[in-house]
């Protein structure tokens, strides 16, 4: 039965339009209530659990070597994948010594492939080129191929590290302990802004080619094509890169060596709270501290270095290990990029033996000039070769071997001095040349040892040395001295 009802009806349809309305009420309440809670529970754990690494930051000029600006520049701090700036320093030398050429096949061991990422993605028993292993860092950081370079030259990541300790002590990073050569989390691995400056700057200095590296933006692997992590390198002008890095503990981090209308600045930002926030601090300092740099030409008029390739007076070599202080970092080693670096690698070669066959080798790989875009996986960097050698007689090009102590005796003074080490007590000094001696002592026969006082800024410092050498001596001695994992420099007794 039907029952037709149009009051009914209507009464029933308006209980049903108001419960409607109600109900939705009711809804649009509790999403508010939703909302206004979330709001204040997240504000809340932001206060409670927000992500704020320590931070710490430095920008020096790189010409003068003048400090532009510090902020907790000696607070120790974690690296994170900046370590690979150093891990490529140990590896340069290998070039650079020839013990390795950029074609050198590297090997890839299960543990080296079992890194986490970032990472190539080698596999166990593969090989991959020193050329590629480099590019594989500056762009992709890849930590797979870091623990391949360490393992081929220490045998080891961990026997890698201690090197790399080593060698940053020596070159004046004197806060800075490695434990990796990838720079993933580890509570022991640590640097300061001050150290990294340092890093950076002895990169430039000491390996002026292979550095330009640094400014790859793309890098192809096979089939692969990886964009370099540096984002400033596509949108800051003068840009060379060098490294950034991140763990959850360091925050994020960026090395950057930066030129622009003949002016040079090495700078260094870490605990960014995001790469976005971190790039917008390392702009604002780059662009605060270009009207307080000096340009190239202006240094050079202002300290005198080379004429006709040839260094006017020893004091004007880059030191080693120089004295780092909160003013005044030194004259910059990298100020000799395309002179005294050239004059420098020309003298050592003087007193190198390295093999005839190990020479030609070298020889051999291209020396094409980095393209700032796209770089094939086969592309071969610029090949730090040196200059022309000057003609010297053949018994200067020998590394001294051991000789009898009545020989050593004999040989005439001269008015040069090798140097170890530059530190900030006598007694480290003092270690620093018993240790020399006993490891070199056949080389160093004839040469006593002794330190040197000196100061900078009305800090003093001691510098280990061995004295009596002619110029060729020295540098004869010098180059006996690295094939020994001994760091030292040739100076002119003052």
């Amino acid at each position: 039965m039907i029952i037709s009802g149009n009051g009914i009806f209507q009464h029933e349809i308006s209980e049903m339009t108001l419960n409607f309305r109600q109900s939705i009420r009711i809804i649009c309440a509790i999403l508010t209530l939703t909302i206004l809670c979330a709001g204040f529970s997240s504000s809340s754990d932001a206060k409670k659990k927000g992500y704020s690494p320590p931070q710490a930051a430095m920008v020096v000029d790189g010409y003068s070597g003048k400090i532009l600006y510090s902020s907790n520049a000696d607070k120790p701090r974690y690296p994170a994948s900046i370590t690979k700036v150093m891990a490529l320093y140990l590896l340069f030398e290998q070039i650079r010594d020839g013990h390795m050429t950029l074609k050198t096949k590297l090997k890839v061991s299960a543990k080296a492939a079992s890194r986490p990422p970032s990472k190539l993605g080698l596999k166990p028993g593969s090989t991959i080129s020193v050329n590629d292993a480099i590019y594989a860092l500056v762009t992709k950081s890849a930590n797979d191929v870091a623990a391949v370079v360490a393992e081929n030259i220490a045998g080891s990541e961990a026997g890698f590290a201690r090197m790399m300790t080593q060698r940053a002590r020596a070159i004046g990073m004197t806060k800075t302990t490695f434990r990796n050569a990838s720079g993933l989390p580890n509570s022991k691995q640590v640097t300061t802004a001050r150290d990294l400056i340092t890093l950076g700057r002895r990169m430039r200095s000491d390996f002026p080619k292979l550095s330009k590296v640094f400014k790859t933006r793309y890098f192809k692997y096979g089939k692969r094509k990886f964009r370099n992590h540096n984002k400033l390198l596509f949108s800051y002008s003068g840009m060379e890169g060098m490294k950034t890095g991140f763990t959850r503990a360091s925050g994020f981090n960026l090395l950057a060596s930066c030129r622009r209308k003949g002016k040079y600045l090495i700078a260094v930002v870490l605990g960014g709270r995001s790469g976005k926030v971190r790039n917008l601090r390392m702009r604002r300092l780059l662009d605060r501290s270009w009207p307080k740099a000096v340009t190239l030409a202006s240094y050079k008029k202002s300290k005198p270095i080379a004429i006709a390739g040839v260094v006017n007076d020893d004091t004007n070599l880059p030191e080693r290990n120089p004295a780092f202080h909160d003013v005044d970092l030194g004259p910059a080693p990298d100020i000799v990029e395309e002179e005294i670096a050239e004059i420098k690698l020309a003298m050592a070669e003087q007193g190198t033996a390295r093999p005839v066959a190990e020479r030609k080798e070298a020889k051999a790989v291209s020396a094409k000039a980095l393209s700032a875009n796209t770089v094939s996986a086969n592309s071969i960097i610029v090949s730090p070769e040196p200059s022309p050698k000057p003609k010297v007689a053949a018994k200067q090009r020998s590394i001294p071997q051991a000789v009898p102590q009545k020989t050593a005796l004999l040989t005439p003074p001269g008015p040069y001095h090798v140097q170890v080490g530059s530190f900030l007590s006598s007694k480290l000094a003092e270690k620093q040349l018993h240790s020399v001696t006993q490891k070199a002592k056949s080389v160093l026969l004839g040469h006593d040892g002794h330190t040197v006082r000196g100061k900078v800024k009305g800090k003093s410092y001691y510098r280990a040395r061995y004295s009596a050498f002619s110029r060729t001596k020295a540098t004869n001695t010098c180059k006996a001295l690295e094939k020994l994992s001994i760091d030292c420099l040739v100076v002119r007794a003052e």
